[in-house]
């Protein structure tokens, strides 16, 4: 019998190789789509949120970031795409896994910095907030330097932490359905669906 934690190992079952597939399944099915059918259907229902996804990041981010938007944007697909495969099953969820979530947290908190670090004398003041006494500036400055530093670990812990609550109580509401009548199963079945929807949202 699985244990409730066995689909966020990727070596407790026959299946686990589906989901180290999963990993590159965006790259493959976006490049194979664009190379053969590049007018079809499908691929006009990937470019319509691709545009108004680039459309709202040029009316939100700042102009030199604006030639870097096709690199985020392809991020953000890759990050979409492997939470959604998360969910199928049998699939192993990759980006539950805090190795997964750090990987993808340095590099992008690496490259805010260096973008921040532009102009180091206001990257510096960044560090001070407003009104601060005169004598606690430099604890202050250790502090925000500290939490700075940390940034992508808490933000890789916090995003493993959703996405592992999310597939506990998914599971848990899928092992449920041999318990129930077939009288409750609408229920069930109403409630997991409620849960998809919303692991689908985060």
């Amino acid at each position: 019998m699985m244990g409730l934690f066995s689909s966020f190992n990727p070596i407790s079952t026959n299946y686990a190789s589906l989901g180290w597939i999963m990993m590159i399944s965006p790259i493959l099915i976006f490049n194979l789509n664009s190379f053969w059918t590049t007018n079809s259907p499908s691929n006009m229902n990937y470019s319509k949120p691709l545009w108004m996804i680039n459309m709202q990041m040029k009316s939100s981010i700042k102009k030199f970031l604006l030639p870097n938007s096709i690199m985020i944007i392809s991020i953000l697909i890759i990050i979409t795409s492997l939470n959604i495969s998360g969910l199928m099953p049998m699939v192993f969820s990759t980006t539950s896994q805090i190795c997964i979530n750090i990987s993808l947290a340095i590099p992008m908190w690496i490259a805010s910095i260096l973008f921040k670090s532009n102009n180091l004398l206001k990257f510096m003041a960044h560090l001070n907030p407003l009104s601060t006494p005169m004598l606690l500036i430099p604890l202050m400055i250790i502090i925000e330097s500290v939490s700075l530093l940390i940034q992508p670990l808490t933000l890789a812990i916090r995003l493993t932490a959703n996405i592992t609550a999310g597939h506990i109580l998914m599971s848990l509401i899928s092992a449920s359905y041999h318990s129930f009548s077939t009288l409750i199963m609408p229920m069930n079945m109403l409630i997991h669906l409620t849960f998809t929807i919303l692991e689908l949202g985060v």
